[in-house]
């Protein structure tokens, strides 16, 4: 095996693979090279590794883009764009789906109807409020976050939130469904590690707050996974929710902690 397939195999297709979880966006690759890696059937595990990493690219972004605006124009309109550069390119990405999913299951609960998301109507004056909501909420805590240059966090958000993604999307069961990845116990637990070392590389003025934030992750997938299985409702779509409550659950953290609101 050459070189150039040794790469594709153990960064390049696992990554991409782990990128496809999350987002419609695939990039061509060799098919017999990716047949080839498909037929070892260790993959799997590399693509869990990946998983915070894509958060870390995520976090990177928001975090070089703020601080090129507000170089360029000032941290008062660094403050007031950025915000929403950042919330409409994560949207765009995952075409809406997993804010729509979090509002709907918002909405459901305040209007006493309980999850079942058919019966609701996205016109509906709950469902608007709850968007509108959710929008300001991260618009604001995006904002100030900016503002006191305090970009670090950003990185440590989507680092977390891709993370217990990944944990929940992980299956250690052997009955197979299209919607999770059959992993070892082993590779779950490696995952949290790559995903602590990178929290306490970029979050290191952070800590202990970091420490906290991980644990309270770590915490939060564990149980939540556990009802979800009980429940029956784990899938695309209530994993892309748990992503999205988790990113607005360590953005209230990192400002209620950090800045002592």
């Amino acid at each position: 095996m050459s070189r150039e397939d040794v790469l594709a195999q153990n960064i390049i297709i696992p990554f991409i693979k782990a990128w496809n979880l999350f987002f419609d966006i695939s990039i061509p690759l060799s098919e017999s090279v990716e047949a080839e890696f498909d037929k070892s059937g260790t993959n799997n595990n590399l693509i869990l590794f990946y998983i915070p990493a894509i958060g870390l690219i995520l976090g990177l972004f928001a975090y070089i883009i703020s601080w090129i605006i507000c170089i360029i124009a000032g941290r008062v309109i660094g403050t007031i764009i950025c915000p929403f550069i950042i919330i409409l390119t994560f949207e765009l990405l995952t075409h809406g789906k997993d804010t729509n999913y979090l509002v709907m299951v918002i909405s459901a609960k305040c209007s006493k109807k309980g999850i079942e998301l058919e019966n609701l109507n996205d016109n509906n004056v709950t469902f608007l409020y709850t968007l509108i909501s959710i929008f300001l909420i991260k618009l604001f805590s995006i904002a100030i976050f900016i503002y006191f240059n305090e970009l670090g966090w950003l990185i440590i958000t989507e680092i977390l939130t891709y993370s217990i993604q990944g944990h929940a999307v992980a299956s250690t069961n052997k009955i197979p469904n299209d919607e999770l990845l059959p992993v070892s116990q082993q590779s779950i637990i490696f995952m949290w590690i790559i995903s602590g070392i990178l929290c306490i590389i970029f979050g290191a003025v952070y800590f202990p707050l970091v420490i906290v934030a991980f644990i309270i992750t770590i915490l939060l997938g564990l149980k939540i996974k556990k009802d979800f299985i009980k429940s029956n409702y784990l899938s695309g779509g209530t994993i892309g929710l748990l992503g999205k409550g988790t990113e607005l659950l360590i953005l209230l953290v990192g400002l209620l902690f950090r800045f002592h609101f």
